[in-house]
């Protein structure tokens, strides 16, 4: 079939000039033009901008998952429907890791100024620790180096070792980052933890109209939530466009 954009508009329920900018800016396939240069629109475009609103909420979910979405809109461009079915599989893989996480730094936050109870005595190393928390190892020094955190450091080479009560930390500033506060907001609230401010700490998040800290890990929670949703909402367009 063949759409008008303002058939794409009402279909997906967004204004024409959206569409209009999907294109410039070339998240959809460029539009052929008629002989009085309106836009002339198919199914792989109405497609395409149905899987878009899937992906752009109104919650930003974090660069990594964006970065993962990227992958589905390409190959929807390319009309690759196996890849965009593999990469929508490995997006909410992706999300489902992110929500478990979500789900920990709540408990964590829930508890948060405690001592860790249950202390194994294991250790990590910077690799091992990105990988626990799901970032870079140069993400873990760049907090380090803006006074987020500070390691431990044994034996004669003076190497950076990571407990648990390292990593919770972490977890937190992860998290932090993740719902958008600045490194220097970050620090500020830490800063009012360590030194024994608690209630005093959450107004250096510059968030004044949520009541306290565990609202940020409820919401970046639901914000996974709803995007896991809308995820398997790709695969059954896909599935349609199959069928």
């Amino acid at each position: 079939m063949l759409y008008k954009i303002s058939d794409i508009a009402n279909k997906t329920k967004i204004h024409p000039n959206t569409v209009r900018f999907y294109e410039r800016i070339g998240l959809i396939s460029a539009a052929p033009r008629a002989e009085n240069r309106y836009r002339i629109f198919d199914d792989h475009h109405m497609y395409q901008v149905m899987i878009l609103r899937c992906i752009f909420l109104d919650d930003w979910p974090g660069k990594n998952i964006r970065k993962a979405s990227y992958k589905i809109i390409n190959a929807m461009k390319l009309w690759d429907l196996k890849t965009a079915r593999r990469c929508t599989e490995e997006y909410i893989k992706i999300l489902e890791t992110e929500f478990q996480k979500a789900i920990e730094v709540v408990g964590i936050l829930k508890k948060w100024g405690e001592v860790v109870t249950q202390d194994s005595g294991k250790t990590f190393k910077r690799k091992e620790v990105a990988v626990i928390i799901g970032t870079t190892p140069e993400a873990l020094r760049n907090w380090e180096r803006n006074g987020l955190i500070e390691i431990p450091r044994i034996s004669k080479n003076k190497e950076r070792i990571y407990g648990e009560k390292e990593i919770q930390r972490l977890k937190i500033i992860y998290m932090l980052r993740q719902s958008k506060y600045s490194m220097s907001a970050i620090f500020r609230y830490l800063n009012k933890i360590d030194n024994g401010f608690n209630e005093q700490a959450l107004s250096e998040l510059h968030n004044p109209h949520e009541e306290d800290i565990v609202w940020t890990g409820d919401q970046w929670h639901n914000v996974l939530q709803k995007t896991i949703l809308k995820a398997k909402e790709i695969l059954k367009i896909i599935d349609e466009i199959e069928s």
